[in-house]
């Protein structure tokens, strides 16, 4: 009953994660919220290309940073499913 507990409290689930995507996934917010690698790469390299599309030369970040979002959205399921089993895993070795 307390694994189940401490399951729930501590599980990710997708459609928060669409949403978070959908609305700053440019920025990497999905991949915060995932705990993925490069979340503050995205995030920095975003803001450095916005500030340079001012005088036209970050557009081609701009670009590459919403192409890198976009492929995310179909690995955004697997990560969820990645992370929700890894705690299952550590819920089930501290009772051990």
């Amino acid at each position: 009953m307390f694994n189940q507990m401490r399951y729930d409290a501590n599980k990710k689930s997708a459609v928060p994660a669409y949403l978070i995507w959908f609305f700053v996934g440019g920025f990497g917010g999905h991949r915060f919220y995932c705990g993925r690698k490069y979340a503050l790469t995205m995030l920095i390299g975003m803001i450095i290309s916005i500030f340079l599309s001012c005088w036209g030369i970050g557009v081609i970040g701009v670009i590459a940073f919403c192409i890198w979002a976009f492929i995310d959205v179909f690995s955004i399921h697997k990560w969820i499913a990645e992370y929700n089993n890894k705690l299952i895993d550590s819920i089930e070795d501290t009772d051990t």
